[in-house]
């Protein structure tokens, strides 16, 4: 046809739409059109039409399903439902459900305010566009292919594939999203991204002012947050790879076997849990808050770092490097900490562990607190060079009230001292304080101070 046609009804089957020519669909059905020219569906069916070179096909009501869209041709959707589209050319969803939309070389689905695409899939050189208000639900990006999601709209359970690339603009937010082998995800200020999985070799890129929440990051994924950027409860798999940058932040992390998360200078991660063979690195100029160290876990603190309220558990074990500092950190019986000659100490520190310092450690401002509720008098010192500590504000010992009778080793290499140590017997109860000479007698118990030989004691009788 080169004129006009007009369905209001009825069956028409195998029909052609040359240049210039129009078909109106307003009720019936309509199965195989070719479309030169420009077909209109405003209610009714249409099944098995291709969109040729120049045609235009503008769906306002009705049902259209198995369409094909060659390059350069056009249709639009405003609304109504459409089902299994092969774009090689380009669909505007403004409107109504688009459902198994597949984007092929050189096609473009532009998806408007007020437009839903479902089930998609973005082959190599496709791309999918989202505008305000523009939702994509269920997309598959393979090798080249592309989804852009601008302010206002949102993507829902997106896989990208080897190659394959997720957008996510300012204001714009995608949740659900599954990034495999080489694929990649970018967030730009503004945007955000929840509910995430990077499996071997994919990425997620935050831009300064994104975000990303509920992270799992897989063995070879990664997770880089660069400076303004926020990853929230991100969890790291062995092999797997989270970095914070300058400027950026990251809270509610979990490093998992032989995961890791690298801080550079300016990075700040707060509520951290280092679980074994995991591990948390800060170079200099970064910071952790809040940081569990869990058996087998290790943190390494380099010049120029600082971990704050830090609590390494039994079995596990933590360094603190020339310049580095470790400010108020609580060690569990049975943990390690090994300070290297120009580390640093601040705070308050309770130590029912093995300290160790290969070199002297600047402790001015520190509060030294030897913890032996916990512990045996068969066990050895808890800081194995006191000399080493180097001005320390204070020390104190904490027992239990109903601890075992017997002497208890705190501190190696004590020749020099012979100052005072504060006594709390139970959480929080200062008694005084013990000194040599000076015992402390306390509900039927005494406790004495002894430095024999430089190894510093607390005696229970």
């Amino acid at each position: 046809a080169s004129g006009a046609m007009t369905v209001n009804g009825g069956s028409v089957t195998k029909t052609e739409i040359a240049s210039e020519g129009q078909m109106t669909v307003n009720g019936g059905s309509v199965e195989t059109v070719a479309v030169t020219g420009d077909l209109t569906v405003t209610d009714g069916t249409v099944n098995n039409a291709t969109v040729n070179a120049s045609g235009a096909m503008t769906v306002n009501g009705g049902s259209v399903t198995k369409t094909e869209i060659a390059a350069n041709g056009q249709m639009t959707v405003s609304a109504g439902t459409v089902d299994s589209v092969n774009v090689n050319g380009k669909l505007t969803a403004a409107g109504g459900t688009v459902t198994n939309t597949a984007v092929n070389k050189n096609g473009m689905v532009s998806v408007l305010n007020g437009g839903t695409v479902n089930n998609n899939t973005v082959n190599a050189e496709g791309a999918i566009i989202l505008s305000s208000g523009a939702v994509a639900d269920t997309t598959l990006i393979n090798s080249l292919g592309g989804l852009h999601v601008y302010s206002g709209a949102k993507a829902n359970n997106t896989t990208v594939k080897q190659g394959g690339f997720l957008g996510i603009g300012n204001g714009a937010v995608a949740e659900n999203t599954v990034i495999d082998y080489a694929g990649e995800l970018t967030v730009w200020g503004g945007g955000s991204v929840k509910n995430n999985t990077i499996n071997e070799y994919g990425a997620i890129i935050l831009s300064s002012g994104a975000t990303a929440d509920t992270t799992l990051i897989n063995s070879l994924g990664g997770l880089h947050v660069y400076s303004g950027a926020k990853a929230n409860n991100t969890t790291v798999k062995q092999g797997g790879f989270l970095g914070i940058g300058d400027g950026a932040t990251a809270e509610n992390t979990v490093i998992d076997y032989a995961g890791e998360l690298t801080v550079w200078g300016g990075g700040l991660v707060s509520n951290n849990t280092i679980n074994e063979y995991g591990a948390i690195i800060l170079s200099s100029g970064a910071a952790a808050n809040e940081t569990v160290v869990n058996m087998g876990g290790g943190l390494h603190i380099y010049d120029g770092a600082t971990a704050y309220n830090t609590q390494v558990t039994s079995g596990a074990g933590l360094g603190i490097g020339d310049g580095g500092c470790l400010y108020s950190a609580e060690l569990e019986n049975n943990a390690s900490m090994t300070f290297y000659e120009g580390a640093l100490l601040e705070g308050w520190n309770d130590f029912e562990g093995t300290v160790i310092t290969s070199g002297t450690v600047d402790a001015s401002g520190a509060y030294v607190n030897f913890e032996i509720d916990d512990r045996s008098s068969s066990q050895g010192v808890i800081l194995d060079d006191m000399e080493n500590l180097l001005s320390v504000e204070r020390y104190s010992v904490q027992v239990d009230p109903l601890q075992a009778k017997g002497t208890y080793l705190l501190a190696g290499n004590a020749w020099e001292f012979d100052g005072e140590i504060s006594l709390y017997v139970g959480e929080g109860n200062d008694c005084g304080s013990v000194s040599e000479g000076v015992s402390i007698e306390y509900e039927g118990r005494t406790y004495s101070l002894h430095n024999s030989k430089g190894i510093l004691a607390l005696s229970i009788s």
